[in-house]
C-alpha cells in the first residue's frame, strides 16, 4: 500500500535549516571571491599606474635641460626645461588627488607652464601623496628623488595603497633653442663669486658681451671695470696678452718689483701711431731709458740721437728772473779741463770705447752748481747753460785779441816814430 505522507514540520525545518546553512556557506565563498578578485584587479590597477607614472616622469626628467625646483625642499610639484619650445617648461604636480601634466609656456608669463593640464592617474585610483625633491652631485646631473603613494577608490577593508620610492637623473645638458631671459632685472645670478660657492667652467660667447658693472678675473670682488689677478710674472707670458689676426700680440704683467708692457713675435712697440701727444710721469715721477732707475724726468743709459731738429730750451724772458751778466766766463771755461777716458763698465766701455769729458769732482772745484751727488754717492754733471758760458768766454776772449790787436797797432805807430828821427 503507497503512502502520501509528505515531510513533517520538524524535517521541514531541519531541511530548510540546512539548506540556509549551505546556502550562507556558498554565499559567503562566493563574496570571498569576489573581494579577492576586486582587491587583485585593484592591486593591479595601483601597479599599472605606479609604473606609467614613474614611466612618465623618469622620460622627461631625462629629456629635459635643467631643473628649475630650490634644492633639497620636498614639494608637490615638478617643474621642467625643455629643449622643445612647445614643452618649455613641463610641470608635474598633485592636484585633488590626481598627478596632472602641463606642457608649454603660459600665455601671460611665460616663465610658468600653462594652465591647461592633461591627467597622469586615472580616475581609478587616488594619490595620497607625491613628493619631489632636487638633489644635486657635484661634477655630474642634477637627481630628482620621487616618493609616490596610490591608493584605489575603495573604502575599509577594500581600500588598497601602494607606496614607491625611487630616483630619476637628468640625462642630457642643457641646451636652449630661444633668449635666456630672466624675468626680473639685476636679481639673478649665473654661478656663484663667493668664497666656496659653485661656478661655471667654461663660457664660450659668438657675440657681444655687455657688463654694466664691474668685471674680475682672478678676483672675486673686482674693483674697476676691468680687474685681473694672477699670471706669471714673467715678460714671456704675462697676465694680459692682446692678439692680432696678423699673429703680433701686445702683453702686460708685473711682480713685486715693477709692471711691464711688452711687444712680442719681434714687432716693435708703437705709442700714439696716429700722432697723438703722449704724456709720462705727469707728476713727480721720472722716465728711464736703458736703466730701471732714473733720477731725472728724462735718463738715458746709452747714446740719444736727433736726426731731424734741435734740442729745445724755454728761454722766454718772462720765465726768468734775477737775470744778471756772467762775468769771469774765459776764467771760468780755462780753468776746466778736459780729459780722455774709458768706461769701467765692460758693456760702456765696448760700445763708447774712449771717449772726451769731464771729471765731475774736477768742475765742482770750478761751477759747483753744475754737479749733483745721487742717492749713491756718485756725482753727476749738470752742464746747465754751458753755451751761454761758452758764449761768454768767447766773448771775453774776443775782447783781449781787440785789446791787443789795438796794443799792437800802437806799438807799431811808436816803432814808427821812433825809426823816423
Amino acid at each position: 500500500m503507497k503512502s502520501n505522507r509528505g515531510f513533517s514540520l520538524l524535517e521541514t525545518l531541519l531541511y530548510l535549516g540546512i539548506f540556509a546553512i549551505v546556502g550562507g556557506s556558498l554565499f559567503g565563498i562566493l563574496t570571498n571571491v569576489v573581494r579577492m578578485t576586486t582587491r587583485e584587479i585593484s592591486g593591479d590597477e595601483i601597479a599599472g599606474q605606479l609604473q606609467f607614472t614613474i614611466g612618465t616622469i623618469t622620460r622627461l626628467v631625462r629629456e629635459s635641460s635643467a631643473i628649475e625646483m630650490a634644492t633639497s625642499t620636498a614639494t608637490t610639484t615638478i617643474k621642467l626645461r625643455m629643449t622643445n619650445s612647445m614643452q618649455d617648461p613641463t610641470c608635474i604636480s598633485l592636484v585633488g588627488g590626481v598627478l596632472k601634466l602641463a606642457q608649454g609656456p603660459d600665455p601671460f608669463q611665460p616663465q610658468n607652464c600653462t594652465a591647461t593640464t592633461t591627467d597622469i592617474t586615472t580616475s581609478k585610483v587616488v594619490v595620497d601623496s607625491a613628493l619631489f625633491k632636487r638633489l644635486e652631485f657635484p661634477g655630474g646631473h642634477d637627481q630628482i628623488a620621487i616618493d609616490l603613494q596610490i591608493s584605489n577608490t575603495g573604502i575599509g577593508t577594500n581600500k588598497i595603497s601602494r607606496a614607491l620610492r625611487s630616483g630619476v637623473s637628468r640625462a642630457s645638458a642643457a641646451t636652449f633653442d630661444a633668449d635666456l631671459l630672466p624675468n626680473a632685472d639685476a636679481v639673478y645670478e649665473v654661478g656663484s663669486s663667493i668664497p666656496g660657492g659653485k661656478r661655471w667652467k667654461n663660457a664660450a660667447f659668438s657675440g657681444n658681451l655687455t657688463v654694466a658693472g664691474n668685471m674680475g678675473v682672478g678676483v672675486t670682488n673686482p674693483g674697476t671695470k676691468l680687474t685681473l689677478s694672477g699670471g706669471d710674472d714673467a715678460a714671456s707670458t704675462g697676465i694680459l696678452q692682446l692678439i692680432t689676426a696678423g699673429g703680433t700680440n701686445l702683453k702686460l704683467g708685473g711682480n713685486t718689483t715693477y709692471s711691464w708692457i711688452q711687444s712680442h713675435a719681434t714687432k716693435p712697440l708703437y705709442i700714439n701711431q696716429l700722432g697723438n701727444n703722449v704724456v709720462l710721469n705727469l707728476g713727480a715721477g721720472n722716465v728711464g731709458i736703458g736703466t730701471a732707475g732714473p733720477t731725472y724726468k728724462l735718463q738715458v743709459n746709452g747714446n740719444a740721437a736727433n736726426t731731424t731738429g734741435v734740442w729745445a730750451v724755454a728761454s722766454d724772458e718772462r720765465l726768468k728772473r734775477d737775470i744778471l751778466p756772467i762775468e769771469g766766463a774765459l776764467q771760468m771755461v780755462t780753468a776746466l779741463q778736459g780729459v780722455g777716458f774709458n768706461w769701467r763698465d765692460d758693456i760702456k766701455n765696448e760700445q763708447f770705447g774712449q771717449v772726451m769729458g769731464f771729471i765731475a769732482q774736477d768742475v765742482e772745484r770750478v761751477l759747483p752748481q753744475w754737479v749733483k751727488t745721487d742717492a749713491d754717492g756718485y756725482k753727476r754733471i749738470e752742464a746747465i747753460g754751458i753755451d751761454a758760458l761758452l758764449v761768454e768766454a768767447i766773448k771775453e776772449q774776443q775782447q783781449q785779441i781787440l785789446n791787443q790787436k789795438k796794443e799792437i797797432e800802437v806799438l807799431k805807430e811808436m816803432m814808427m816814430q821812433i825809426q823816423n828821427r
